[in-house]
């Protein structure tokens, strides 16, 4: 592998794991704030936080996303 490879490897390897914290800490907090109205026991507007995906590669989980936000942006 050359020096070129292994440090793009690496890159993408941290880029990874901040990923995966960033995601971890949006969790704890729907956990703390936001599943107990949209969570397993209650659906309210059919809308379920915990089990929402986070990947944006898809527009209707993109699009349910920004209502999210735009949601929590409005203290809702």
């Amino acid at each position: 592998m050359s020096l070129g490879l292994f440090l793009l490897s690496l890159a993408a390897a941290g880029s990874l794991q901040a990923q995966d914290e960033g995601e971890k800490r949006v969790r704890r907090f729907f956990d703390a704030h936001c599943t107990e109205c949209h969570g397993p026991e209650v659906k309210k507007k059919n809308l379920r936080l915990d089990t929402l995906p986070a990947t944006f590669s898809d527009r209707t989980i993109r699009e349910r996303w920004a209502q999210v936000y735009d949601r929590i942006r409005l203290g809702e």
